[in-house]
Formats: C-alpha cells, sequence, structure tokens
C-alpha cells in the first residue's frame, strides 16, 4: 500500500479522491429523484452501491491526506 508513492503524484492522488467524489453525489441525485420509479429490490441494491461507493471515496480522501505520512 505504501507503494503508490512511486507511481502517483500528491496532485494525482487529490484528483483521485475529487473525481472518487463526483459518483455518489450523482447516484444520490439519480436516487433523489426516481426514488418511487425503482422497484424495492432495486432500491436495496442502489443503497449498498451507495455504500460501497462512498467506501470507495473515503479511501480515495484516506490515501491523499495519508500521503506525507510514513
Amino acid at each position: 500500500m505504501k507503494r503508490y508513492r512511486e507511481f502517483m503524484s500528491r496532485g494525482e492522488c487529490l484528483l483521485n479522491a475529487l473525481l472518487s467524489c463526483i459518483i455518489p453525489v450523482l447516484l444520490i441525485l439519480f436516487c433523489w429523484l426516481a426514488w418511487k420509479d425503482i422497484p424495492s429490490p432495486c432500491q436495496g441494491l442502489l443503497i449498498l452501491l451507495l455504500v460501497l461507493q462512498l467506501g470507495s471515496c473515503a479511501f480515495h480522501w484516506y490515501r491523499y491526506l495519508a500521503y506525507n505520512k510514513k
């Protein structure tokens, strides 16, 4: 995990963290606009997908914030 510094700059980590936040925001917006039209089983899957996307977003921010710490 610590070897990512060899392949990515701090700016690239920041860009990944910002871009990884776009997908959860779009998913929340989609759910907010179309929640009534989505069947019940699909609603659960969308919530699961949202949780996984938020976890990915948190991981990218963690990696960005820990970039200079050793």
